[in-house]
């Protein structure tokens, strides 16, 4: 029973750290995208929104 409830009390520290590795690695990866994006200034409308669609779905699937 002692294991089963370490473990539990362990969670809210577990969650916290995945919460700040999330932060982190969203952060870097939307600086990429705008780095990215302003490196390339003849995109349209339509293909930004693609390109960060598809990076939000990345950072969402991932977690």
């Amino acid at each position: 029973m002692q294991p089963v409830l370490h473990m539990i009390a362990m969670l809210p520290a577990i969650a916290a750290s995945c919460l700040i590795s999330a932060i982190w690695q969203g952060m870097v990866l939307a600086a990429c995208v705008t780095l990215c994006l302003h490196l390339l200034p003849e995109t349209t409308a339509a293909i930004r929104s693609f390109i960060w669609t598809a990076v939000f779905a990345l950072g969402a699937c991932r977690a």
